[in-house]
């Protein structure tokens, strides 16, 4: 049994070195395996990989046709709905389509020249749409201009009553005593304003009757001429628009002068910030120049100073080098080392006379605080010769007390 397992053991380790062993037959048909494993898996993901770009391509193309198709149901949708107003939403899958003058009548699905005449007819109607509502946000512009500028107005008018109310009512109106507003104040500003109003009322109720005369006149000579022609005359029409043409050139000619004065305010405006770019310019130029001018003028006193000062040392230089000079040609002038050794006995002898004058000094001290302490012991001595004699006329003791001075 033991033989058995051990050759059946060898036989396995052979066997794996058989599989380990690249040059071996069994070695090399698993090799060849799983290249084409690797290969056969490229492929099958090359393929997945074109089938999902192909798929990726016709869901672009199929979103792509969603969009255009709704948006040709939202053409026909709004087509509908203007054509066939009265008709209701269920309704519209069992009527016939209202076609564009000159279409002809379709069979089965609706050719591309009648899409594209219901395209025209819409964007026609929605170009005519956005007119509309552009001139439409232009007079609600202009309604809105004209109301801030009468807010502004009246914004302005109720400063004003505010500004007068508080000058004429609340700070001259104030009684000196009481400190209240007068009733008075408040009354003659009402009635001012009142009046003021009452004015203005019957200057626009004149305005207006004048204006309503000048039309019942204008009205009166046209039902004139309409009762005596029946028609306006030619004459009429041409003076209108000779009328229309002169008026037609004036505003021309202030057109053209408008013009010119733009162009002329555009230069002027030009010109002016080309000037004040070159003032700026000449000032920071300016303010720099003045800053170099001082730093120089500074730099001038220090160099004055300096030169000053050199010619006071070459004045001084020249004066020593003048005696020198008279010094070198007399011949009684001693040596240098005479003059060195002179000057270092000078210097000896001045230190020495320090020296004495210190100890002088010094025994001038003492000798003032012998002097002192000698007057105290005289003192201390003749303090106690008159005590011994108060005592001895006293018939007292014969006791002298020792001397603190002599022990000292």
């Amino acid at each position: 049994m033991s033989s058995f397992r051990s050759s059946r053991g060898r036989f396995a380790d052979e066997a794996d070195d058989d599989r380990n062993d690249p040059l071996s037959p069994t070695a090399g048909g698993a090799g060849a395996a799983s290249a084409n494993a690797e290969a056969e898996a490229a492929a099958a993901a090359s393929a997945d990989a074109q089938e999902a770009a192909m798929q990726s391509q016709e869901f672009k193309d199929i979103m792509m046709e969603n969009e255009i198709l709704a948006k040709e149901n939202r053409l026909f949708h709004a087509y509908l709905h203007r054509n066939l107003s009265d008709v209701r939403e269920e309704d519209i899958d069992g009527v016939d389509l209202p076609l564009p003058a000159g279409a002809a009548p379709p069979s089965g699905n609706i050719p591309l020249a009648l899409k594209f005449a219901m395209a025209l007819q819409e964007q026609d109607i929605r170009v005519q749409q956005l007119k509309d509502l552009s001139d439409k946000v232009v007079e609600d512009v202009s309604l809105l201009r004209a109301i801030i500028e009468a807010v502004k107005v009246r914004t302005d008018e109720l400063r004003k009553d505010t500004y007068e109310f508080q000058r004429d009512v609340v700070v001259r109106g104030e009684h000196p005593r009481t400190g209240q507003v007068m009733a008075e104040a408040v009354l003659g500003f009402l009635s001012q304003r009142l009046g003021g109003r009452h004015a203005l009322a019957q200057k626009l109720v004149s305005k207006a009757k004048v204006l309503k005369e000048q039309r019942a006149k204008l009205e009166a000579q046209t039902q004139s001429r309409e009762g005596q022609k029946g028609r306006p005359l030619s004459t009429d029409f041409h003076q209108l628009q000779i009328k229309n043409q002169q008026s037609s050139q004036k505003i021309r000619e202030l057109n053209a002068e408008l013009f010119r004065a733009k162009a002329s305010t555009v230069r002027v405006v030009q010109q002016l910030n080309t000037r004040r770019k070159e003032l700026a310019e000449a000032s920071a130029k300016g303010a720099r120049l003045k800053g170099d001018k001082h730093e120089r003028a500074a730099a001038a006193s220090r160099l004055k100073a300096e030169l000053d000062t050199v010619e006071r040392e070459v004045r001084a230089d020249q004066a020593r080098q003048r005696v020198l000079q008279v010094q070198q040609s007399n011949p009684d002038v001693p040596h240098v080392i005479d003059y060195v050794q002179q000057k270092a006995l000078a210097s000896e002898l001045a230190a020495e006379v320090r020296s004495w004058a210190r100890k002088v000094e010094i025994a001038q001290m003492a000798a003032t605080r012998a002097k002192h302490a000698l007057q105290r012991a005289t003192a201390l001595r003749t303090q106690q010769a008159e005590a011994v004699r108060k005592s001895l006329q006293a018939g007292g003791s014969m006791f002298l007390p020792p001397l603190a001075g002599a022990r000292k």
